[in-house]
């Protein structure tokens, strides 16, 4: 028996961009530009949970986003999602691995967005 060791496609995904922090200079300037592109990634619908603080008058909404495996994106990236909406990666990616066969199917990191 032959085991595929292919990274699962999301072929109607979506492509985000991906700013990278910046470096900032001696003055603490720095610009955010955009680094690159990652996807197509699945967004699952009704992946997002609002939680509002008790000291926090602002909602918090948390989207899961899974990537292909050899996505580069940092906990301090920020993305652009396809509605145009800008979010900052809150957790650290995490790339499940088999471990008999070694497969990892897919990056899993989360987003927020604070309105």
């Amino acid at each position: 028996m032959t085991t595929t060791s292919l990274a699962l496609e999301f072929p109607a995904g979506s492509m985000l961009a991906v700013v990278r922090a910046p470096t900032y200079d001696p003055f603490g300037d720095g610009e955010r530009v955009l680094d690159h592109e990652i996807g197509p990634c699945d967004i699952p619908y009704m992946a997002s949970r609002p939680v509002r603080g008790a000291a926090d008058s602002r909602a918090h909404a948390y989207v899961d986003i899974r990537a292909p495996a050899t996505s580069d994106v940092l906990k301090s990236d920020w993305l652009q999602l396809p509605n145009g909406l800008w979010v900052k990666v809150t957790s650290i990616p995490n790339t499940p691995r088999n471990p008999f066969t070694g497969w990892s199917p897919f990056t899993h990191f989360q987003v927020e967005r604070v309105s």
